[in-house]
């Protein structure tokens, strides 16, 4: 089941969240304290809303990637926009929640929703290891069907 705010959502939304995938999350920068957008793919794995991607190769050559940087934003800032954009255009204020737990990240990337991600790397274990991964929970305090996609003063 989605979040109990999420079933509360016009049925709209509700089934935009069901079907479509590519969403614009704005985050605020933790260096820059300006606003960041990104691109990014969204699953629902069990009810759940999750966000994760390919771990950032490594700067320095490295085994270990570095961060990316939506994933340091929102560790110092969890609030975050989380814009639909496919069938509709709409902007819902959530809150991530970084997965760490092993066991829970490994479930996520076993699932057949994240198949596409298995797919593509030689390790899958890697995935599981590295990953960014965040549980996304929609805020209480929603806009209407009628409000911008776009935070007041953002520009992409």
């Amino acid at each position: 089941m989605l979040d109990q705010h999420a079933q509360t959502l016009p049925a709209e939304v509700f089934g935009a969240l069901c079907r479509d995938r590519t969403i614009d999350m704005i985050t605020l920068g933790v260096r820059t304290g300006r606003l960041r957008t990104v691109e990014i793919w969204f699953w629902r794995i069990e009810g759940r809303i999750i966000i994760c991607g390919t771990p950032d190769p490594s700067s320095d050559g490295g085994s270990r990637p570095k961060q990316r940087n939506w994933l340091v934003n929102l560790r110092a800032h969890p609030d975050f926009w989380f814009c639909l954009k496919e069938s509709l255009q709409f902007a819902l204020p959530a809150t991530a929640r970084e997965i760490t737990d092993e066991a829970s990240r490994r479930h996520i990337m076993q699932a057949p929703e994240t198949s596409w991600y298995r797919d593509h790397v030689d390790d899958p274990e890697h995935l599981v290891q590295h990953s960014p991964i965040i549980e996304v929970r929609f805020r209480a305090t929603l806009p209407t069907l009628s409000s911008s996609v776009r935070m007041p003063g953002h520009r992409r």
